[in-house]
């Protein structure tokens, strides 16, 4: 028998694992308006990562960036206060910081939550959505928004995965349809749609830190605890804030532990 036959294999070198850092801007604040101001901390911190860190095995790992502006920066003046003062755009906010990590995540990579102000509700309850729901592979995003909207729309406690949308259908025949009420409307569902979808995605999904300075929901969001980050995958979790500023539109949010 040849000698390399008998060889033991050699384990596969330990491979480097992406840090993902989400950074969401607050109401009424941009770092590239073109005006000047004074950006926030959210906003100097997304400029100050460097591209690449050295892991615990000295391998260099990449470390990628998702900067948002924040609700009410790209549109008119009048229409920029209503939607900052009033919560329009949040929704869309949360599903592009989770789209950007479902385009850019692989099992192993480490996540950072960072926000200011609105933006701080937007990263704690992007980060509530992944503890919950896990990152979907990017075939599945077309199904983002039922399950968007089922996860807002069900009791904290239960489980997407025993939501009528999310818990496998196993009687003869078709399933039924069922709706919801999403902003008003009637959305209709298919019961059981979802569970391909909550199999296929990741969720051991590892959340290093949740930064925020400021944390504020707005009128229409009051204080939903679906956006509550309580789950014991976080090592991390800071909130800083101001305790100076009068909040009469937009009271502070804040975060909420077992302890």
């Amino acid at each position: 028998m040849p000698a390399s036959a008998t060889r033991e294999k050699r384990p596969a070198p330990p491979q480097p694992k992406k840090r993902i850092i989400i950074c969401c801007d607050g109401t009424w604040q941009s770092s590239a308006h073109g005006t000047q101001t004074i950006p926030s901390n959210v906003a100097k911190m997304s400029r100050s990562i460097a591209s690449w860190y050295v892991d615990e095995n000295g391998l260099k790992a990449p470390q990628l960036v998702y900067y948002d502006a924040g609700v009410g920066t790209a549109m008119g003046w009048l229409e920029a206060k209503w939607t900052g003062a009033f919560g329009g755009g949040l929704d869309e906010n949360v599903c592009e910081a989770y789209n950007f990590l479902v385009n850019n995540y692989s099992p192993g990579d480490e996540l950072f939550f960072f926000g200011f102000s609105r933006g701080a509700y937007t990263v704690r309850a992007c980060a509530g959505l992944v503890c919950r729901a896990g990152i979907c592979k990017p075939r599945a995003m077309g199904q983002f928004w039922e399950m968007y909207a089922m996860y807002k729309s069900i009791d904290p406690s239960t489980a997407l995965e025993k939501s009528a949308w999310g818990e496998r259908w196993e009687a003869e025949g078709s399933p039924p349809k069922f709706t919801i009420k999403v902003k008003g409307e009637d959305w209709e569902f298919t019961k059981g749609a979802g569970a391909d979808w909550l199999d296929s995605s990741e969720k051991n999904v590892k959340i290093k830190v949740v930064g925020v300075w400021d944390t504020v929901g707005s009128l229409g969001y009051p204080d939903n605890v679906w956006v509550e980050t309580k789950e014991k995958n976080k090592p991390y979790g800071f909130h800083n804030t101001d305790i100076h500023s009068r909040r009469w539109i937009i009271p502070a949010s804040y975060v909420k532990t077992d302890a």
